[in-house]
């Protein structure tokens, strides 16, 4: 079933990083966090949907549903919940969708937007006086394109599997190569976007090449990344549900759920079956 394509185990802790720990798991990746740090805070009010682009027919589409509709009574039901609680750059939740309701639909919160790269800022916050984790669908959309299109399990690392192929090419690289090119419409767009982040053609075409002979039956250069996006949307927003149901603070960070510590074991299971 796609339930079992897209299913994996987590696997046993990585090594240690200061100030964060990270765990990785086939498929799921943890990361913890013991300090806070403070930052502004936006009242939580509607409106929770928003098109990011496109014609203006679907904008007052959007703002004219009834509160009963499924996306928007979940937003709702999240937002209200969130109300009572606490977190750094507290804010709404919105589902933002691309062109139309039927394209895009990701999760946004200005929470998402803290920095955590050179800076680990935002895994350094709290929720409710808590120290957070963080956790993440490796490779998710790779992994549901070919759960999805051709009914195949990717394997437990995909993007190291292409890398060993392709040659020593490193691992953020290939992901990169993979997320440019599953959002692209065809191939000269994609190769056009490539060179802007930096790939020559042929290290590009030595990544494409590899990736085909690991994976014949991925789906690339044909704008099959919004779709993902849409579902990927919405399995955030029904984990953020059960977790009201539950009473456990869930917020969206692209492709990942932060919520507090304690509950990392509950956000890991309801990740893996949603």
């Amino acid at each position: 079933s796609l339930e079992n394509l897209l299913r994996n185990d987590l696997a046993l802790p990585s090594t240690s990083i200061e100030p964060a720990e990270t765990f990785t798991g086939d498929g799921i990746q943890v990361d913890f966090t013991l300090s806070n740090t403070p930052a502004t805070e936006e009242a939580i009010e509607g409106p929770y949907l928003w098109l990011n682009e496109g014609d203006s027919k679907w904008r007052e589409v959007l703002f004219d549903l009834d509160e009963d509709h499924p996306d928007l009574a979940d937003m709702i039901a999240i937002n209200e919940f969130l109300k009572d609680h606490q977190w750094a750059a507290k804010g709404p939740v919105s589902l933002i969708y691309k062109n139309s309701p039927f394209e895009g639909g990701r999760l946004y919160t200005a929470f998402q937007s803290l920095p955590d790269r050179r800076a680990r800022v935002r895994i350094n916050t709290l929720i409710d006086s808590k120290p957070i984790c963080e956790v993440d669908f490796s490779a998710n959309h790779l992994r549901m394109n070919l759960a999805i299109n051709a009914k195949l399990f990717s394997g437990d690392n995909p993007y190291e599997d292409i890398c060993e192929i392709a040659g020593v090419i490193p691992r953020d690289r290939v992901k990169e190569f993979i997320t440019v090119a599953m959002g692209a419409n065809d191939e000269k767009s994609g190769f056009n976007a490539l060179r802007q982040k930096g790939f020559n053609d042929e290290f590009s075409n030595r990544i494409y090449k590899a990736t085909l002979q690991r994976y014949p039956k991925l789906k690339l250069f044909n704008g099959w990344g919004t779709n993902l996006q849409s579902i990927e949307g919405q399995i955030l927003k029904d984990v953020m549900v059960q977790g009201l149901q539950e009473g456990i603070v869930c917020l969206p960070v692209h492709d990942a759920i932060a919520a507090q510590q304690e509950h990392k074991d509950w956000a890991v299971e309801t990740m893996k079956h949603t």
